[in-house]
């Protein structure tokens, strides 16, 4: 084939890609709800840091996501580090996502037992779920 036909066929394909990325990109941003109407109904563990009040709650995992997705948006110089929601007790921007221990029943912080371990370790009794159902599965696949 002919160099300059070769040029011309890489043209066409890399056009074509570019025009292809740039419909997905615009129908998933033309959604409006970012996925996130999928969790709705959903609820989660949240957990105020602040040490005077130190309340837990479950709320809603969509509004959890949607006021993350807004902030984040607002707030790009800290864009590593997930921003803080208004406690429904206290009022002040303290609230993180949390986890309720299935074997205790404590709430604490996403990854509180450290950046080596199992983030949903419990810090008192030591329990973890994800490391209980990698156990049985690891049985499982033994058998």
């Amino acid at each position: 084939m002919e160099e300059s036909k070769k040029k011309l066929i890489m043209i066409i394909v890399v056009v074509a890609f570019f025009g292809l990325a740039g419909a997905i990109t615009f129908i998933t941003q033309s959604r409006g709800d970012n996925g996130l109407n999928a969790l709705k109904g959903q609820s989660m563990w949240v957990k105020c840091s602040n040490p005077d009040c130190g309340v837990a709650y479950e709320m809603d995992k969509k509004e959890f996501y949607e006021y993350i997705h807004i902030r984040g948006n607002r707030d790009r110089q800290n864009i590593f580090k997930t921003p803080a929601l208004p406690c429904n007790e206290c009022g002040e921007k303290s609230v993180y996502k949390a986890v309720k221990c299935e074997k205790c029943g404590k709430v604490f912080f996403v990854g509180a037992a450290g950046a080596n371990d199992y983030n949903d370790r419990c810090p008192d009794c030591g329990y973890s779920n994800i490391e209980e159902l990698r156990k049985r599965k690891k049985e499982q696949l033994v058998k």
